[in-house]
């Protein structure tokens, strides 16, 4: 005759134990996922915001840096045969004659700098100046990326062929991508940012 208690037996069978932690996992997978599927609002308008000037800020740099070229081959009394500054496309401006190529090509970088720069100044606003060092960086990388891929219809091959010194792409290189970097990630920091992160209040409370 039994005293003791009546051990309990599990009716669940492998199927069921399968099931249920088949469950667990979409579960947790669920939560995981909702963490960045559900944003919070601010964040969300946040990219936005800076995808929307990112976009703006390519724009803005290759319609400055192209038309720097059609502004440097008039001035050097080139003619311009053939262009196209289309932002969805590669834009390209074509000088034949041209008496002062160098003048030409070097136009397009500089100029494509010194107007989002100067428009900057006389707005105030982050956001000008967030395009603004967009310029400054996507001007010194093009060069630096046309330089090492070496093709012939691209900026850097062309000023090499027409006599500008290496040094000189070389400096400007580095002084627009190595302040442009600088300058463009604080811009994308602070769009980034929780407002939350800069309040002195809620930084002591925590």
């Amino acid at each position: 005759m039994l005293t003791g208690p009546i051990p309990y037996r599990s009716c669940r069978t492998a199927e069921t134990v399968s099931f249920e932690r088949g469950r667990y996992a979409r579960q947790a997978a669920g939560e995981y996922a909702g963490k960045f599927l559900y944003l919070p609002v601010d964040s969300m308008m946040r990219f936005v915001t800076l995808a929307t000037l990112l976009a703006i800020s390519w724009v803005a740099m290759t319609f400055t840096h192209e038309v720097g070229h059609i502004i440097g081959g008039w001035l050097g009394g080139a003619t311009l045969i053939r262009y196209d500054i289309a932002p969805w496309s590669l834009p390209f401006s074509l000088h034949n004659p041209d008496p002062i190529p160098v003048l030409t090509l070097w136009a397009g970088p500089i100029l494509g700098v010194v107007f989002p720069v100067g428009l900057a100044a006389l707005i105030r606003r982050p956001a000008a100046w967030f395009v603004a060092d967009f310029c400054i960086l996507a001007n010194g990388t093009y060069l630096a990326a046309a330089w090492i891929s070496g093709d012939q219809f691209l900026d850097t091959p062309r000023m090499l062929d027409a006599g500008v010194p290496r040094v000189a792409i070389a400096l400007y290189c580095v002084l627009t991508i190595g302040g442009g970097y600088l300058r463009f990630r604080a811009d994308c920091a602070a769009i980034l940012q929780s407002p939350s992160s800069n309040d002195p209040k809620t930084n002591s409370a925590e």
